[in-house]
């Protein structure tokens, strides 16, 4: 780098907003310019591309950002501070790789388009997931919001992708009619037959007279297989699986000894977003439990397990733990959003 380079980025830096950076910090930038300017000379010569060059790159980029985009500096003769507001690239892809929220209409709970389009499951059984993820098909009734004369006597088309692999499905396709006496207050409604061949999200777009009406997103799920072992606990197990949690395994835990349950009352349920350690209390004494966060050593958890009012055991874990309790049963999980799950289906029982 030449001695009019040099002079160049001096120029530029002292054009910088008050306070400039001080001396030692110009020599800092100067020097990473240089060798990256070397490493990019070399690299020419050799047409080879270094993991060294790659990281002085990422280096002379990251200046690069100082020099074009807006900072802020801090007023500090010893510390200069930058602050520069990057966009998050991967809100937008992240919020698109979710479910669509379902919504409740005369107290039934519908997948789709709030206002505009929405579908539930009239068939199979009750604990299964709204959408199996396999061969199995199944009816649903289908809802309709907008104008009547728009809807009603027109032909409707369901088509599926699912958002890993890109494969398209033809789920249906009927006429749409008059609400009638459904117990879904709406506009117009049908029906519909299909199945979504693989577990995993699926985009649902649905057009009426080949126009675009609704699209959105649900979760397709595996049925949940429950050993026998387990059967106990088959009703929890499943409103765990079709609400939200997909349970992906089940073992013993060691947690029989705190709760006074059989081994097999004491579950380990292997989730795609964490474990939850589920215990069934056979004689439904939930309430006479309860659990007191207490003061531990450095990196250590320490939870009071108290039933009828008397401290049984003391459970000393190396995270914090989240725990739920309702007469049946008492959840133990890491994961505060896993946790806050399992509270509502709590609830729901």
């Amino acid at each position: 780098m030449s001695n009019q380079d040099l002079n160049e980025i001096d120029r530029k830096l002292k054009g910088m907003p008050k306070p400039a950076l001080n001396s030692q910090r110009k020599q800092e930038i100067y020097h990473s310019l240089e060798e990256f300017s070397l490493g990019r000379s070399k690299n020419n010569r050799t047409a080879h591309i270094t993991k060294e060059v790659f990281v002085k790159l990422a280096g002379a980029s990251a200046l690069a950002l100082v020099f074009v985009l807006s900072v802020i500096f801090t007023n500090n003769d010893n510390d200069e501070s930058i602050s520069i507001n990057l966009p998050d690239s991967q809100q937008g892809e992240e919020n698109t790789r979710k479910p669509n929220p379902t919504f409740i209409v005369n107290g039934q709970t519908l997948y789709g388009v709030k206002g505009k389009l929405g579908i539930r499951k009239v068939n199979g059984e009750q604990h299964e997931p709204e959408f199996i993820g396999g061969p199995q098909g199944r009816h649903y009734e289908v809802y309709f919001w907008g104008k009547k004369d728009e809807l009603n006597g027109k032909r409707y088309k369901m088509t599926g992708t699912h958002a890993e692999t890109g494969g398209k499905v033809k789920l249906y396709e009927t006429e749409i009619s008059a609400s009638g006496n459904s117990v879904i207050k709406a506009d117009a409604h049908s029906a519909a037959k299909f199945s979504l061949d693989k577990p995993g999200l699926w985009k649902i777009d649905v057009t009426v007279d080949d126009k675009e009406f609704a699209s959105f997103q649900v979760d397709a799920r595996k049925p949940l297989t429950i050993p026998n072992e387990y059967d106990h606990a088959k009703e929890m197990l499943h409103s765990i699986n079709k609400y939200g949690i997909n349970i992906q395994g089940i073992h013993n835990s060691n947690y029989m000894a705190f709760f006074h349950t059989k081994p097999n009352f004491s579950m380990i349920l292997k989730t795609d977003t964490g474990f939850i350690s589920l215990i069934h209390l056979e004689n439904k004494t939930g309430k006479t439990y309860k659990i007191i966060r207490k003061d531990g050593a450095e990196d250590r958890y320490l939870y009071q397990i108290i039933q009828n009012g008397k401290k049984k055991q003391l459970l000393d874990s190396n995270a914090n733990i989240f725990f739920n309790i309702n007469d049946e049963y008492i959840s133990m999980t890491r994961d505060k959003k896993l946790h806050e799950k399992v509270k509502a289906i709590f609830q729901l029982e």
